[in-house]
């Protein structure tokens, strides 16, 4: 698979515009965070990771003929952070509740987790359910694309793996890749301009060490 180099050039001003990074995966950021969660992530929880990548792909083929989705790139804010590729080839699903996500079967049953109505948008993989009320909401869009930056850079295996690994030591807020996205959203509503979101996510991912985050799951 293609691997995404990081170059500084990517994320600087051509004349007044920015020019913006495609998120790809990058294998070399992958597999040494996978090793890091290998090391902490107990066998129950590795068993884990393929049946919430299964959950996944049902979500997405239940929703897959799902038509009426949020045109992004007219959310002209957010156009000023990702790259048109990634705004043009995202499912934004607006709903009235986003789905329950199953935590008991994914070995998360003791730890106090976010229902489906609690949720203002729901990360699928590549694409992400919105809470209807909150369709015209920038700032939750913003949240659910860096989870899909996320899912992109690492592939499911450790974007799943660190996910359970840091809802099972950490809780949902304090997990890792939710203060990433939570940090940058904060950022993205303070209104101090455009930034290259896919780069900043890159590059939080590279200094990444998942054993300074997180303490051993159990």
């Amino acid at each position: 698979m293609m691997s995404f180099k990081h170059s500084n050039a990517a994320c600087k001003g051509n004349g007044s515009e920015l020019i913006l990074t495609t998120p790809l995966y990058d294998a070399d950021i992958a597999q040494r965070i996978r090793g890091e969660i290998d090391a902490l992530l107990s066998s129950h929880m590795k068993e884990k990771v393929p049946l919430f990548n299964g959950w996944i792909d049902q979500v997405k083929l239940t929703w897959r003929e799902h038509d009426q989705c949020t045109d992004l790139y007219q959310l002209h804010d957010l156009t000023q952070c990702f790259p048109k590729t990634l705004l043009d080839t995202t499912r934004a699903i607006p709903v009235d509740c986003c789905p329950d996500v199953p935590y008991e079967d994914f070995g998360l049953g003791g730890v106090r987790m976010l229902r489906g109505s609690e949720f203002g948008g729901l990360a699928c993989g590549d694409f992400y359910f919105i809470k209807a009320s909150r369709a015209a909401w920038q700032p939750t869009h913003f949240h659910e694309l860096i989870h899909i930056i996320q899912w992109k850079i690492l592939g499911p295996e450790a974007f799943l793996g660190f996910t359970l690994l840091g809802l099972s030591s950490q809780g949902y807020l304090a997990s890792p890749l939710e203060m990433m996205a939570y940090s940058l959203q904060d950022r993205f509503g303070a209104g101090r301009g455009a930034f290259d979101a896919v780069a900043e996510v890159y590059g939080a991912l590279r200094k990444v060490r998942v054993a300074k985050l997180v303490g051993t799951a159990h």
